[in-house]
């Protein structure tokens, strides 16, 4: 239907919302929110190559300075061409803790 829609996703499952808003955008029905947490990007080691998709301007990517699993230099790689802004919390791996306030405090209005 028409309600808003917002997508979330963590590693993998990051990764994968981008290819979901990729399809809504292009049916017309574009996701209103999008958060990316430790977002799969470019080529993790013992794993894959990951061909992270586009996503607008406002979708929140948030990544862990201390990422073994998926490094930062990944996310950056990925978002640099895309001007999009990423929220480093330092000294944090691939399992973030402060989420949820990260969150919370970009989208209050």
């Amino acid at each position: 239907g028409d309600l808003p829609i917002a997508l979330a996703g963590f590693s993998f499952g990051a990764y994968c919302q981008t290819r979901v808003a990729k399809r809504l955008q292009d049916a017309g029905h574009p996701a209103q929110r999008l958060v990316l947490v430790g977002t799969a990007a470019g080529h993790v080691e013992g794993s894959r190559q990951y061909d992270t998709e586009a996503v607008p301007h406002d979708t929140i990517v948030i990544h862990g300075s201390a990422d073994e699993t998926v490094p930062l230099a990944n996310v950056f790689d990925w978002a640099l061409p895309l001007d999009l802004p990423v929220v480093v919390v330092p000294g944090a791996d691939h399992f973030l803790h402060q989420i949820r306030d990260i969150i919370t405090r970009a989208w209050r209005h």
